[in-house]
């Protein structure tokens, strides 16, 4: 059997249709990586496919959310020289008319926090929880190596994923599947990654 779908951006179309949300649970959930999940089961479990050519889908690996560099800005437009806000908060020295937040004159005001029943600080000094950072993305070159490694008996003769930006990680992650494909005779990775990941690909060749 042979399947062609190359060229046929199912990867772009089904980024382009999933709805918008401004914290995804979990990158798993990338229509890019479900397309490429796709892929990989049909390898794993289809014992007749001959040839398989899937170029220019739009199969890029997707961006590591955790890699994502934050910059912050602070201007000070707007800020007249004789205003001394600033200044006043940075020496510590507060307006005549403002009130002490404890109780008059009392003394009590210089305690900025507040003691709970068992005697545990209940201050402002806690610093709020830190949201657990987003987990990389799979490699959609492991998910299709490892669907060949996984194979029962790997048939295919063709196989041609130019085209789909894997990187040099992904493509070396899918090399170490090919052994398992030993009937393949064509394999098509143009475009799918640097220089760097064409020993890793040699030597799996090879093997």
């Amino acid at each position: 059997a042979a399947l062609d779908l190359s060229d046929n951006p199912m990867g772009v179309a089904a980024e382009a249709s999933a709805p918008e949300v401004s914290e995804p649970d979990s990158v798993l959930t990338s229509p890019v990586v479900a397309a490429a999940e796709a892929l990989a089961s049909m390898l794993e479990n289809n014992d007749s496919l001959r040839q398989l050519r899937i170029a220019r889908c739009g199969l890029d690996q997707p961006e590591d959310p955790t890699m994502r560099k934050k910059s912050v800005t602070f201007s000070l437009d707007g800020l007249d020289e004789d205003d001394h806000s600033v200044g006043d908060v940075v020496s510590g020295s507060p307006d005549e008319d403002m009130v002490s937040p404890g109780d008059g004159n009392t003394g009590e005001g210089d305690e900025a926090e507040v003691q709970s029943e068992g005697g545990e600080s209940q201050g402002g000094d806690e610093e709020p929880a830190t949201p657990k950072p987003p987990a990389p993305p799979p490699l959609l070159g492991q998910l299709l190596g490892e669907a060949l490694s996984k194979s029962r008996a790997c048939g295919l003769e063709l196989l041609d994923v130019s085209g789909n930006w894997l990187t040099d990680a992904g493509v070396v992650a899918f090399a170490k599947g090919l052994p398992r494909a030993s009937q393949l005779t064509a394999l098509y990775l143009r475009d799918c990654g640097g220089v760097g990941a064409y020993g890793e690909l040699a030597s799996a060749i090879s093997a």
